[in-house]
């Protein structure tokens, strides 16, 4: 049988969360952000996020931050950049002995 190893108590996970802000931008009559493919409004667009929704972001880079995300549109898995304009980014720690 095997044991479950259970974790040291003073670990913790790092989660980063972005909040999509409002942008007056419709796609199919949903509020949407585009997600583009590099740091930069230059980027090509690789996807829209809803607004209000709440993604994992992996890195930021001058004010644009990596995420990972459903394509609002057709649903496809997909990673790419989100402006820090219209974000409202959450770092939060959370202590491995809260987590069930």
């Amino acid at each position: 049988e095997e044991e479950i190893q259970s974790p040291p108590e003073n670990t913790s996970i790092e989660t980063n969360h972005v909040t999509i802000l409002p942008t007056n931008f419709f796609q199919q009559e949903v509020e949407v952000l585009r997600v583009r493919d590099g740091p930069s409004a230059s980027g090509t667009t690789v996807g829209f996020v809803k607004v209000g929704e709440k993604y994992a972001f992996l890195e930021e880079k001058n004010n644009w931050f990596l995420i990972t995300f459903e394509d609002a549109i057709n649903q496809e898995v997909k990673e790419g950049w989100v402006s820090g304009q219209y974000i409202q980014p959450e770092r939060v720690k959370t202590s491995l002995s809260e987590i069930d």
